[in-house]
């Protein structure tokens, strides 16, 4: 209710539209998480308004057996990597933290000129994730915009795995296996510069 408040106040004060996709019965999770669900939902938001120059706002809402998971998307000009990963960029630190004091993650995830993804997933425990979750993190790698929101899309409604992580370059991959935030990758065989 306070994720369709927000998004109504939104498009009263500037010319966004949203849609808005949620589960037709209410979600199963306490009320400290859903706050920090919320908060971090309200900078994503508070960054498209500020920042994307979008039109829309697309907002899903999703409840798996083990965990909460917000989509919160726009048609904006997008970020560059830098701005994803700027260490000074207080807005996703913040978003970050909030997710990991439950035990879990956000991810951005931007194309120039079509729009930012921005992921949140708040396991319904808090725990090492590896351990109780049965959710396998996948690390999507293809040079196309449109292939990894299709498999971005296909994941969402499979209940043991979710696409922690996007990439479209060998340096993005190289990133992102770094960073020890996923269990699998579904690589492209062909990637500019580096195949697969």
């Amino acid at each position: 209710a306070a994720i369709e408040w927000q998004l109504q106040e939104i498009q009263q004060r500037t010319d966004l539209l949203y849609t808005l996709q949620k589960p037709p019965q209410e979600l199963t999770i306490d009320q400290a998480r859903a706050t920090s669900i919320f908060r971090i939902f309200q900078e994503a938001v508070t960054n498209i308004v500020r920042h994307a120059e979008a039109s829309h706002i697309y907002v899903r809402l999703m409840q798996h057996a083990n965990a909460v998971l917000l989509e919160v998307e726009d048609d904006g000009k997008g970020m560059s990597r830098r701005q994803i990963t700027d260490r000074n960029s207080l807005g996703i630190l913040g978003m970050r933290e909030r997710a990991r004091l439950w035990g879990g993650y956000v991810t951005i995830n931007s194309t120039p000129d079509v729009g930012t993804t921005v992921t949140i997933w708040i396991p319904h425990e808090t725990a090492h994730m590896e351990v109780s979750t049965g959710l396998t993190r996948v690390l999507v790698a293809d040079d196309h915009a449109t292939v990894r929101e299709g498999i971005r899309r296909f994941l969402a409604d499979t209940p043991d795995l979710v696409a922690a992580r996007e990439a479209g370059t060998a340096p993005e991959i190289f990133e992102a296996v770094a960073a020890g935030d996923c269990d699998v990758m579904l690589l492209d065989i062909s990637l500019p510069g580096r195949d697969g």
